[in-house]
């Protein structure tokens, strides 16, 4: 969370922040996966 890019006033460059959006993903899919 607060993960951010330069344009949103952050410092994350786009590896970080595709890292992190790929972290959030892997997290639903595995809470999904529990659920079903």
């Amino acid at each position: 969370d607060g993960v951010k890019t330069a344009d949103l006033g952050g410092s994350a460059d786009t590896t970080e922040f595709t890292d992190e959006i790929i972290r959030h993903i892997r997290t639903k899919l595995e809470v999904w996966s529990a659920l079903a």
